[in-house]
């Protein structure tokens, strides 16, 4: 979104605002994954950073001082991009120590890193990361660095993926966000067929009237906005069309119904999450009170 002067939209609540973000570190991250992190963070306006790291009750192999020095250096890092920076540590679940301080410190969102685990691992360990996208009520950015890419990762280009449901409305704050800066939208559509032709070609039309109603919303926020209307499976083909885009950064709504197939295998959000070569923000269906 460009930070043009005379728009007249600024109708942004307080609550789409991403001022601060609760970042849960494990303290064995390449500090230059943080930095790039951290000039991505700028793209949302984000001001004040809180460092978390949250150590399990049984794990006692690392001395507190080196702790203390490691989240120390992060930090430095960050308060060298301009950021605000406190530090907590924590001992229990990790998930849930990171859900509780970000709502005691009343962050805005959770920015975390995105490391892929294999199936096998998975099952059996389970996955922080997984666990905080699904028990989340704030907005969850998860960061997918690459070591191939630019020392200077731009966020240009953003597509959001739209299913025409609750999720718009929590969505549409943050797209139209004067702070969120990007300059291109896809407005992407992924559904079924419908079963016969007359029956498509209305689900067609539909589906271009909610395109281009989303559209108009964030017109003015965007110096180009492309609506996208493909027919597949929501999680495969996101990732499929993110790619074939090129997009920096993939936004998508949580919705918090979930088909029985969903709640076995994991929700569309997690499966993207895993599967998306470009970083996420995930807006979840319920707002905190």
């Amino acid at each position: 979104m460009h930070n043009d002067s005379t728009r007249s939209w600024q109708n942004t609540s307080e609550d789409s605002m991403l001022t601060h973000v609760v970042i849960p570190l494990s303290l064995k991250e390449y500090e230059q994954k943080l930095i790039s992190m951290g000039r991505l963070l700028k793209y949302f306006g984000t001001k004040k950073a809180s460092l978390i790291h949250v150590r399990s009750s049984n794990k006692k192999d690392t001395e507190p001082q080196d702790l203390t020095e490691r989240i120390r250096s992060y930090a430095s890092h960050l308060r060298g991009l301009g950021f605000e920076v406190d530090m907590y540590f924590k001992q229990g679940h990790i998930a849930s120590q990171i859900l509780s301080m970000a709502m005691e410190l009343e962050a805005d969102f959770i920015s975390m890193f995105w490391e892929s685990k294999r199936f096998l691992r998975k099952a059996l360990l389970g996955n922080i990361d997984a666990d905080v996208i699904r028990m989340s009520d704030l907005p969850v950015f998860v960061y997918k660095h690459s070591f191939f890419l630019a020392k200077e990762q731009k966020m240009s280009q953003a597509m959001y993926a739209t299913n025409f449901r609750i999720t718009d409305s929590h969505v549409m704050p943050y797209l139209t966000n004067p702070d969120f800066s990007t300059q291109v939208l896809y407005i992407l559509h992924v559904g079924d067929r419908a079963p016969d032709p007359q029956a498509e070609a209305l689900r067609k039309q539909q589906v271009q009237q909610n395109l281009g109603r989303l559209k108009a919303e964030c017109e003015q926020a965007f110096y180009r906005i492309e609506t996208l209307d493909v027919v597949g499976h929501p999680g495969n083909k996101v990732v499929h069309m993110a790619k074939r885009y090129g997009v920096d950064l993939l936004i998508i709504g949580k919705c918090d119904e979930q088909s029985s197939f969903e709640q076995i295998m994991g929700s569309t959000a997690q499966l993207i999450a895993d599967k998306a070569n470009c970083s996420i923000f995930i807006v979840p269906g319920a707002q905190r009170q």
